[in-house]
């Protein structure tokens, strides 16, 4: 019996954020992680990076981190996933806009990671997902998608197969338990292996887990040492666990029955569920600072469509 786990690394930047902190994040955390996985060739990793950060690093002399990575995921270790330029927050935006954010997002970083960049994931900000999102994810050429595991309607929790939506999208569940476990620090790179072996069984089953890349190094400051390379070292001397990528685990385990996923992100909790508010800190039903800042994005979004619509801009 073999475990098989995966890693989700989502880093990003505001395209407002000053350049000195770009940096030292990149100091702190991107070139580490980079250096990890040449370090430890046996290591996959699925990495997200909104092009709003790709340009930055592009833009602030710091190509390298992009150079690397585009060799990394020529030689299979990294995996690329999809999502949208800015970061919006797909279920609140119309369809229109959540399909340019997505293109936005593949344009930018083909430019600069080459055809090294094909996503065939998705990782949408924040893992907030609405059914609505779906047809412009399959439209725009993906076959998966991770989100919460907050927002499974089934009692039982995928670990041997993968649930699909009526789009056919693979839906990749999060363990937000033993993810929330690495971000806040309650696990090192020993107690991983034993966390993640968790069920008493003769059959291969999967576990995903997905965070912040910042959480290394940045958020955490020693988590590259405690946690990151001492579990990449025990993988060249086990035989009972493999480091894969979400795409390869899809590909192993195959898809089952279909579902409606639940509306969610990665910051909902079972009581914001329970009161029927799934975007807690965007669109929370009694902030009404909230609803003036939706309002707003709405308004401001349909002027953009409607300019590029009529040629009058372009962005």
């Amino acid at each position: 019996m073999t475990v098989y786990f995966a890693f989700l690394l989502h880093i990003y930047q505001p395209p407002v954020q000053l350049p000195e902190i770009v940096k030292q994040i990149t100091e702190e955390s991107y070139r580490p992680l980079v250096q990890s996985l040449k370090d430890f060739p046996q290591a996959k990793v699925t990495i997200n990076i909104n092009a709003s950060l790709t340009e930055q690093l592009a833009d602030y002399e710091l190509r390298d981190v992009l150079t690397d990575m585009a060799m990394l995921a020529n030689y299979g270790q990294i995996e690329f996933v999809g999502s949208a330029k800015y970061h919006a927050l797909l279920p609140l935006i119309p369809d229109p806009e959540i399909e340019r954010q997505i293109r936005l997002n593949f344009d930018t970083n083909r430019h600069y990671f080459g055809k090294a960049y094909s996503p065939i994931g998705f990782f949408p900000p924040e893992m907030a997902i609405s059914s609505e999102i779906f047809p412009a994810i399959k439209r725009t050429g993906h076959e998966y998608f991770i989100m919460s595991a907050i927002g499974n309607p089934h009692h039982h929790f995928p670990t041997e197969t993968f649930y699909q939506t009526e789009e056919g999208l693979a839906v990749a569940f999060r363990d937000d338990m033993i993810s929330n476990d690495i971000s806040f620090d309650r696990l090192d790179g020993n107690t991983f292996f034993d966390r993640i072996k968790y069920r008493h069984t003769d059959r291969d089953y999967y576990v995903i887990i997905a965070q912040d890349g910042e959480t290394y190094g940045h958020h955490i400051k020693h988590a590259f040492d405690k946690f990151w390379r001492p579990m990449l070292a025990q993988l060249e001397h086990r035989s009972d666990v493999k480091m894969v990528t979400i795409g390869e685990l899809i590909k192993k385990f195959g898809k089952s029955d279909v579902i409606k996923p639940k509306s969610s992100s990665w910051s909902t909790d079972q009581g914001d569920m329970d009161y029927g508010s799934p975007f807690p800190l965007w669109l929370h039903p009694n902030n009404p600072i909230h609803g003036k800042q939706h309002q707003i994005i709405l308004k401001t979004t349909k002027l953009v469509l409607n300019a590029e619509l009529q040629g009058t801009w372009r962005i």
